[in-house]
């Protein structure tokens, strides 16, 4: 039988995008790599180093919104679910500030970690660091020169939030980490897909008939914006 007049396979398009979304995220991460060592080369002296530093903030950025993304085709397909495991708080806390360190320093924002002495919980450690990396580059852009990073145990859970010293949260985006889906803004370039990644993977961690959630209020440092995730 002569095949060559048969119809072409039909691609499922979401499944080519997840899979070029993976292999450009591997490369970007090769590049990022490139890029700290260069910058740890270069003197902060250097006219070309606030650039590098610039760079290094746009490449993190990309590479979490295509981490997001996969995350949200994975949780499409039902092959999204979180690794739970021991996590020791302070630590884990600790590792977040010092991967944005040099583009807070750079940007002269003093950042510290506040944490409850001993705290040790179970929760996915790379969906929840997915969440706190978007929300510290998202404060870096309006801190206007402190963040802090808190780690507490409340109302039965851990409570992780990222305060800031900013003009604070628009009122729909306090609306929007309470329920329903957030606004797309093409103006300001905002498609709301971290807010809704962060309030899916807080939902996927569950204890007995408790689920996380999110909460966005504009109760951090000198009325800045605090974005907080209730662990159970």
């Amino acid at each position: 039988m002569d095949k060559s007049n048969s119809a072409p396979e039909v691609l499922d398009f979401a499944t080519v995008l997840a899979s070029s979304l993976h292999d450009m995220k591997n490369s970007l991460c090769i590049f990022l790599g490139m890029l700290d060592e260069v910058v740890e080369e270069t003197s902060d002296e250097d006219p070309r180093y606030g650039r590098m530093v610039k760079l290094r903030y746009e490449g993190q950025r990309i590479g979490n919104d295509m981490m997001q993304l996969l995350g949200i085709y994975r949780s499409s397909q039902a092959r999204f679910s979180p690794n739970i495991a021991e996590v020791d708080v302070t630590e884990f806390l600790m590792e977040q500030m010092q991967v944005h360190q040099l583009m807070l320093e750079h940007k002269q924002i003093a950042a510290e970690v506040v944490c409850d002495s001993g705290l040790v919980w179970f929760f996915d450690r790379e969906m929840v660091a997915g969440i706190l990396t978007n929300v510290i580059n998202n404060a870096y852009k309006y801190a206007r020169g402190r963040l802090r990073i808190i780690g507490q145990e409340r109302d039965g859970g851990l409570v992780l939030s990222i305060a800031d010293d900013g003009p604070g949260y628009p009122p729909h985006m306090l609306a929007d980490g309470r329920e329903g889906l957030p606004p797309v803004d093409f103006q300001n370039g905002s498609t709301g897909l971290g807010l809704y990644f962060a309030r899916l993977v807080a939902g996927l961690h569950k204890n007995r008939d408790k689920a996380g959630h999110i909460a966005i209020t504009n109760d951090g440092i000198d009325s800045g914006g605090c974005f907080s995730v209730w662990l159970p």
